[in-house]
């Protein structure tokens, strides 16, 4: 299901001409050892997306959600070894960022890239990436969404990971693309497969739970079908109150290569209140476009969305806050002229499940609105209660 660094090495025909070359000047024969090295022609890196998502506005500022082949911007892309083959010998162990050792193990060091259609296309239209030609390792490719400059990445051992702070409005994505083939991803495995399609796929999934909201009218009295007072009300603003926004999200990490998703992002303690959010017609977030209810007179009650929607780190409990406005009106029982109302939803007013809301879920909230129920008392004053005393004689 659609489901949320240092340098970019590119070789190029002219680049890898150089290497060989280097290589070839160098003082250790085996490294150009035909009898250790199988060689063949130049693979070049394509690769593909096929992912699942859930309705939206823009690609840019709400939840990513189209069809499998919907366009995304702003895709990060790591080429990373996932194991030593068996074709040369003496490979190096592993080490992603170390290239002091070996520049291999990392093809794709954060690529900027964009989603076309079923296609990852790099964001530089000049740039081309090849697989090594030493054979050394097979590879996986992990894309993330949204792009992060490499200086705000985090790398450690074989080990890459991006920090957030979530404001509802921004979707978080990863995938991996992975084989059980041995020689998979490398130019061996290019060179030998018969799939007709055979570029890796990096199937993005969300990495956090999303709520959409729905306004409905209610009776003034059950039953009565009667929503005079409701079509008097209008939903301002909806907040998720003390939620947790700041994430990290773990690109990849070679010591758990299968890290389930729910553990792929985590959260520390910080706090704060989120806003839902509408959106204007180029796709930026603005305040809430309040949602005026109405009396369907008869006819089929039509649920309103309230906003866009809004995305949150996973959790079994969410506290909201709701403001609403009544409108000004006449009070014909009274004969007087009733003020517009203000009202807040009292906290605690939660939205609770049995078990997490889960990752790549849009949950749809109902929330039906009555009309106000004004304060009116009555009072009874209950007679004395007679009875028969003592008695006095004079």
């Amino acid at each position: 299901m659609f489901f949320f660094m240092r340098k970019h090495l590119k070789i190029s025909f002219t680049g890898l001409l150089g290497l060989l070359l280097l290589c070839g000047c160098s003082s250790d024969d085996s490294l150009f050892d035909a009898e250790n090295i199988e060689q063949g022609d130049l693979v070049e890196v394509s690769l593909t997306s096929r992912s699942k998502a859930s309705a939206s506005v823009s690609p840019t500022r709400a939840a990513l959600a189209g069809d499998e082949d919907m366009d995304i911007p702003n895709i990060g892309i790591f080429g990373l070894a996932r194991q030593k083959q068996d074709i040369n010998n003496s490979p190096m162990e592993v080490s992603w960022f170390d290239t002091s050792t070996n520049w291999s193990g990392c093809i794709l060091d954060n690529v900027a890239a964009h989603k076309d259609g079923y296609n990852i296309v790099w964001d530089d239209p000049t740039a081309r990436y090849f697989y090594p030609i030493t054979q050394f390792y097979a590879y996986d490719f992990y894309g993330y969404y949204p792009y992060k400059p490499s200086n705000e990445l985090i790398y450690g051992n074989n080990i890459v990971t991006v920090n957030y702070v979530l404001d509802g409005m921004t979707d978080l994505l990863w995938g991996r693309a992975t084989s059980s083939d041995a020689y998979a991803y490398s130019a061996r495995y290019f060179r030998t497969t018969q799939t007709t399609d055979s570029r890796p796929n990096v199937p993005l999934q969300h990495l956090l739970t999303r709520f959409v909201f729905w306004v409905v009218p209610g009776e003034s009295y059950e039953g009565s079908g009667d929503y005079s007072e409701a079509a008097l009300m209008q939903v301002d603003t909806l907040q998720i109150i003390d939620t947790y926004t700041n994430v990290a999200v773990t690109i990849a990490d070679h010591n758990n290569l299968n890290m389930a998703l729910t553990d792929r992002i985590y959260r520390n303690t910080i706090t704060d209140t989120l806003m839902l959010h509408s959106i204007d017609n180029e796709g930026n977030a603005i305040d809430l476009v309040p949602v005026h209810l109405e009396d369907p007179q008869g006819q089929a009650i039509v649920p309103k969305q309230l906003g866009e929607s809004i995305m949150l780190y996973p959790q079994s409990r969410y506290t909201i806050r709701i403001c609403i406005t009544m409108d000004a009106y006449h009070d014909s029982v009274t004969d007087t002229d009733i003020p517009e109302q203000h009202f807040i939803s009292e906290v605690p007013l939660q939205l609770v499940s049995n078990n997490v809301f889960a990752q790549g879920n849009s949950y749809d909230v109902t929330i039906t609105v009555h009309g106000p129920r004004a304060v009116k008392l009555a009072a009874t004053l209950t007679p004395w209660s007679v009875q028969e005393g003592p008695s006095i004689e004079l």
